[in-house]
């Protein structure tokens, strides 16, 4: 449909029986901006996702995370959440456990991968010193305070 096709159409739905606009064209293109906006974070924005959440309750306060994640144990602690090259993932920091490289410390993670996530009473400091190799991601849903 036609941009002006639909903005008329858009506008004949806002009337009322009496004639009267309940918006006017301002907020009408706000409200068009907003319902355009929600979707565009519905396809960036996990949903109804049991790992979402743990994730997000483990950076807000801090606590460390046992995961499975390609078929090696790891103790981490998650620093950022967010999605990278169009894909979720988390940027931890690996205490414990196994690891494909058989070195500890930053490794990036694909949320999907991630299996039997638990999240330990232990806390953990907040920030670590990140060097300079880690890459921007395309978005950050949420970052590990100091």
């Amino acid at each position: 449909m036609a941009p002006t096709v639909w903005r008329n159409a858009v506008i004949q739905n806002v009337r009322r029986q009496e004639g009267e606009t309940l918006f006017s064209f301002r907020t009408m293109y706000e409200i068009i901006a907003w319902s355009i906006w929600q979707r565009v974070l519905s396809y960036v924005i996990p949903k109804n996702d049991p790992a979402d959440w743990m994730i997000r309750k483990s950076v807000s306060e801090k606590k460390l995370v046992v995961c499975d994640y390609n078929g090696h144990f790891r103790v981490v602690e998650i620093h950022i959440y967010g999605t990278y090259k169009g894909k979720t993932g988390v940027l931890t920091y690996q205490l414990w456990g196994e690891s494909s490289s058989k070195e500890l410390g930053w490794k990036r993670m694909h949320v999907s991968k991630m299996h039997n996530l638990t999240i330990l009473d232990k806390t953990f400091p907040g920030r670590r010193d990140v060097s300079d190799m880690h890459t921007k991601w395309d978005i950050v849903y949420m970052l590990v305070d100091e």
